[in-house]
């Protein structure tokens, strides 16, 4: 699986890497490619209202990272810093937070449920 290799200079990567992860889960995985943001350098970076349900963040730095409103329903968030992150209103159902960094994120209303039962 190849890693995301984003750098501070390098964000406006990240609109293309939405757009095709948005095509991706709009035509049911048939055009565009999900999100991979692994280890990837996104400290600060606004993504409210950001659509990466399933999108693989394993290890990505989104430390004090704006994801108030954001679908991050099945993403892969193992060992990811969400540090001082704002999570207000995201939906994390089912997703991967085993090792995650969350200390100071802001979680108010932020859905950690596990995936619905079938």
């Amino acid at each position: 699986m190849k890693t995301c290799t984003l750098t501070r200079a390098e964000t406006s990567k990240l609109k293309s890497i939405l757009d095709s992860h948005n095509q991706w889960l709009t035509t049911g995985k048939k055009k565009g490619e999900r999100a991979n943001l692994s280890w990837a350098y996104l400290k600060g970076v606004n993504l409210e209202w950001a659509n990466l349900e399933g999108a693989n963040l394993e290890g990505v730095n989104l430390e004090g990272a704006n994801l108030e409103g954001a679908n991050l329903r099945e993403a892969n968030l193992r060992e990811a810093n969400l540090e001082g992150a704002e999570l207000k209103g995201a939906d994390l159902k089912g997703a991967n937070l085993e090792g995650a960094y969350l200390e100071g994120a802001y979680l108010r209303r932020a859905d950690l449920k596990e995936k619905d039962p079938l």
